[in-house]
């Protein structure tokens, strides 16, 4: 299909989105990130529903794909994070145990 007067004006739309997009990309918070790549996947979304060319639609897919493997990522990083403090407060007490089991046979 052709490129309508609506198109254009969604491509402008998601160029000015993508710039505020890749900045917050360079922020190390994580939440920010996460938070502003659900509002970019909203408005990926409301412009793929109006978009009329099939490049355009195709661009979109690829962005909302590549920004839905990105929240799925800092999802998994969340996980290992959680798990990892488990494990390791886990070590901690079994070490503090059998320590205070070996002070107390010393004794």
């Amino acid at each position: 299909m052709s490129t309508t007067f609506t198109d254009l004006v969604n491509i402008r739309i998601l160029g000015l989105e993508c710039k505020s997009f890749e900045s917050t990309l360079e922020s190390k918070n994580l939440k920010l990130i996460s938070r502003q790549s659900r509002r970019f996947l909203q408005i990926l979304e409301g412009i793929k529903h109006t978009a009329t060319s099939t490049n355009l639609r195709e661009i979109i897919n690829r962005e909302i794909k590549s920004i839905k493997r990105l929240l799925l990522l800092l999802r998994i990083r969340y996980i290992i994070v959680f798990y990892a403090k488990e494990l390791i407060t886990r070590a901690i007490n079994t070490i503090k145990a059998i320590t205070e089991k070996l002070i107390y046979m010393l004794l």
